[in-house]
C-alpha cells in the first residue's frame, strides 16, 4: 500500500516497517555497516514511502541486506554437499578396495560422510531453498527494481562510481537475482510437479508413511 503512494497515518507506518523488518530478516543491521565495508555510496530513497518500507537506496546489496549473506551461506552449502560427494566416493572406493567391514573405522567415517551430505541436501535443494524463495519473492523484486531503474538512469548510484568494488558488486547480484527471480516460478512449478509424480507412484501404504 505505501508504494501505491497512499496516505497512511504514523502508527501504521511504523508498523509497516517494523513488519517489513521482520520480513526481510535483517538481524545484522547491514544498513549500517554494508556500505562502510563495500565502499558503495550514498543514495537516496525513491520516495518517502520507500523510505518508510527501509528502502532508503538503490543498491540491490544494501537493500537486501541480511538475505545476501543467507543467500552466500547457501552457496557455500552447495560447495560443501558437493565436497562431501566427492569425499564419499573416495572412501567408498577405499573402503570396497580395502575389502574392510562397516563397523571399522573407515566404513563408520563412510557412514558419517553419507549422512552429513544426505542432511544437507534435504534441507538446501527442496526445503530451505523453496523457503528462500517463496517468502522473500517480494522483496527481492523491490530491491531488482530499484536498482535497475537506478542503472539506466545512470544517477551515479550504481554506475557513476562503477570504480568501486562495492557497486560493481552489486550490480552483478542485481542483474544475477534478476535472472533467478525470473526463473525461480519455473523452478517450482517443475519442483511441485515433480513431488506429485512421484505421489502418484506410491501405493497408499507407501504415501501415508510419507505423509506421516
Amino acid at each position: 500500500m505505501l508504494l501505491l503512494e497512499v496516505n497512511l497515518p504514523s502508527n501504521v507506518l511504523a508498523t509497516y516497517k517494523h513488519i517489513v523488518a521482520i520480513a526481510t530478516f535483517d538481524v545484522l543491521l547491514t544498513d549500517y555497516w554494508f556500505p562502510v565495508v563495500f565502499n558503495l555510496p550514498e543514495g537516496n530513497p525513491q520516495n518517502e514511502h520507500f523510505d518508510a518500507l527501509d528502502y532508503g537506496n538503490h543498491s540491490f546489496v544494501v537493500n537486501m541486506g541480511t538475505l545476501i549473506v543467507i543467500f552466500w551461506l547457501q552457496v557455500f552449502a552447495v560447495f560443501l554437499y558437493f565436497v562431501l560427494l566427492l569425499l564419499h566416493l573416495i572412501l567408498k572406493r577405499v573402503h570396497l578396495k580395502m575389502e574392510e567391514d562397516d563397523d571399522s573405522a573407515l566404513g563408520k567415517a563412510l557412514s558419517r560422510v553419507l549422512l552429513a551430505s544426505a542432511y544437507i541436501k534435504n534441507g538446501l535443494f527442496w526445503s530451505a531453498f523453496i523457503q528462500l524463495i517463496m517468502g522473500n519473492y517480494l522483496e527481492n523484486s523491490i530491491a531488482i527494481a530499484l536498482h535497475l531503474s537506478s542503472f539506466l538512469a545512470d544517477d551515479g548510484e550504481t554506475r557513476g562510481a562503477s570504480l568501486s568494488y562495492g557497486v560493481m558488486m552489486s550490480n552483478i547480484h542485481a542483474f544475477g537475482f534478476a535472472i533467478f527471480t525470473i526463473l525461480a516460478p519455473l523452478y517450482v512449478v517443475f519442483y511441485l510437479m515433480w513431488k506429485l509424480r512421484n505421489a502418484r507412484l506410491m501405493t497408499p501404504e507407501e504415501l501415508k508413511e510419507k505423509l506421516l
